[in-house]
């Protein structure tokens, strides 16, 4: 009995953790910024994607960053916007770059 309270909790504890830490905004593509990013490494920067939509997301996360090896990411925003569709984000509120949060799930609707 013990054992299976002490998965619950931990399970429990978990997922609360994940649903604080993540947050959804829903809009449409106002902004698209291309640019390069040289925080992980100071040598090897990599290409991302900035979005902004026309709803705010986060107080703390003005911009969400698509990482560059996420196509099928950069494909649905890119047919969001020329179609002039709503996306949901879903994106980290615990930004690692000031003012930007990432960006992991996108629904188009």
């Amino acid at each position: 009995m013990k054992l299976v309270f002490k998965s619950f909790t931990l399970m429990a504890f978990f997922l609360l953790s994940n649903h604080v830490l993540s947050e959804s905004t829903e809009g449409k593509v106002s902004v698209l910024r291309a640019t390069s990013d040289s925080t992980q490494h100071p040598v090897e920067n990599r290409n991302v994607l900035l979005l902004k939509l026309d709803t705010p997301f986060h107080e703390n996360c003005p911009w969400v960053m698509i990482k560059s090896n996420n196509d099928y990411f950069v494909s649905t925003i890119l047919s969001a916007q020329s179609q002039n569709k709503t996306v949901k984000i879903w994106y980290d509120e615990v930004n690692k770059i000031a003012g930007v949060c990432e960006a992991y799930t996108v629904e188009m609707k």
